[in-house]
């Protein structure tokens, strides 16, 4: 009998890599997962409310190189730097090669039908988030999450 989650599980891993793969100005460094963000415990840091109100917004008229610098200066982004980019309940461990390259990439490649991204600190205390949201559908829009 075949383990049908386990096998899910492994898709998803390659569905991962497949993104990643495409994604410039950084280096991979591991997969972990499945990582402990499941639905449960984003809704514990209110990652699915409605309420809540975004830290930064730029309009989504603004061309990549604006959401680039604007991505830029909200973050303190250093090369070399380790980062975990949470997709499809895998944290992939990077590192920052070159900043605004990998800002592009991230922000282009890893949803096929919207742009955004989710990045946790090297730490694992603080989940930043960029992107497209029901919330402000005229605005791109960044939020923290401080994680527990």
């Amino acid at each position: 009998m075949v383990d049908k989650e386990k096998i899910q599980k492994k898709i998803n891993l390659q569905k991962t890599k497949n993104i990643i793969s495409k994604i410039e100005g950084i280096q991979v460094i591991d997969y972990e997962g499945p990582s402990i963000f499941d639905e449960e415990y984003l809704r514990r840091i209110n990652y699915f409310s409605s309420e809540k109100i975004a830290d930064s917004k730029i309009s989504d008229c603004s061309n990549d190189s604006e959401v680039t610098e604007w991505i830029y200066k909200l973050m303190d982004f250093q090369i070399d730097q380790i980062w975990y980019i949470f997709l499809n309940g895998f944290l992939v461990k990077i590192q920052i090669l070159d900043i605004k390259t990998a800002i592009m990439g991230l922000w282009n490649d890893i949803y096929e039908y919207c742009k955004g991204f989710v990045l946790i600190n090297e730490n694992k205390n603080m989940m930043f988030e960029f992107g497209s949201d029901s919330r402000d559908e005229e605005n791109y829009l960044f939020d923290k999450y401080p994680l527990t």
